[in-house]
């Protein structure tokens, strides 16, 4: 019964705003991978005791 229904309109609010965060998200996502990155040796090494 649900094909009879004519499609949902999309508002145009969402229609920009899905971009934007996509956007956002390729831009920031590699760069704060690439300042996470280089501190993962030092959260993995034991710490070395100090005499």
């Amino acid at each position: 019964m649900d094909a009879c229904l004519p499609p949902r309109q999309v508002p145009s609010v969402t229609r920009g705003l899905l971009p934007s965060v996509l956007l956002l998200l390729t831009v920031f996502g590699p760069i704060s991978m690439d300042l996470y990155l280089p501190a993962l040796p030092a959260l993995i090494e034991e710490p070395t005791p100090v005499a």
